[in-house]
């Protein structure tokens, strides 16, 4: 289980996340939603351990994070942003295989058995038959799967993704969800940033909604009126 106990995260004399508490079991796939600025990605980075709050603690299951160390954070909790992209032109194998990265010491080479790894997750998300293509010639849609990959590799229990469909079509963004939907039933925990509310209601367990760096609700899909109140509408 995911926790979050009293987070507080400051930034410039402000504060941006305010006591936020809200805890996610293992084969569940929430959520978070809220307007534009409200702390979806201040949130999301703090739960993965790339923000360090001001006070409160991320756990999981029953141990704080902060007390990680690099590898084992990276094995276990995985971060995908809303616009994964690579600056060298590897083949997509090449590019899931880098998630087995926390099990290297820094003179190894990767082993077939992290190669395994890498082709399992990329079959996972659909795009095996991509393995030996140049990441440049992949869709949107296939080179966010390869970075989902990416981060299933090594097996984390956690994924926390940032709008991991902001640029993609309708097709590939139902694609997106139905891949951490399964997930969360093969017993992982899956924590997803977005504004695709018919998506949300359609694939998610719960839904965090934030306002202003607080948590606004809490629970199953919520009502229009709730929804439209936290985005501001009325």
């Amino acid at each position: 289980m995911l926790k979050a106990l009293n987070i507080f995260l400051n930034a410039d004399g402000k504060t941006l996340l305010n006591d936020i508490n809200f805890s996610a079991d293992k084969g569940r796939f929430i959520c978070v939603a809220g307007a534009n600025g409200s702390g979806k990605t201040l949130l999301l980075k703090t739960l993965a351990g790339i923000l360090k709050p001001a006070s409160g603690k991320v756990m999981l299951d029953g141990e704080d994070i902060s007390f990680y160390t690099a590898a084992k954070r990276s094995a276990r909790l995985r971060f995908i942003g809303a616009e994964s992209q690579s600056a060298f032109d590897f083949k997509a194998l090449d590019v899931a295989v880098m998630g087995t990265n926390p099990q290297l010491k820094w003179w190894q080479d990767y082993s077939s058995a992290q190669y395994a790894a890498a082709r399992k997750a990329m079959e996972q998300t659909g795009v095996l038959e991509l393995a030996q293509r140049n990441i440049f010639t992949l869709s949107s849609g296939e080179l966010q799967r390869v970075f989902i990959a990416q981060a299933l590799s090594c097996g984390p229990d956690v994924l926390v993704a940032d709008e991991p469909t902001s640029h993609l079509d309708l097709k590939q963004k139902n694609e997106i969800f139905k891949i951490f939907s399964s997930l969360a039933a093969q017993g992982k925990t899956v924590i997803c940033a977005s504004h695709d509310t018919e998506l949300i209601k359609r694939y998610a367990s719960g839904v965090l909604l934030l306002k202003v760096g607080s948590v606004f609700y809490e629970g199953k899909f919520p009502a229009e009126q709730t929804l439209n109140s936290a985005y501001g509408i009325i």
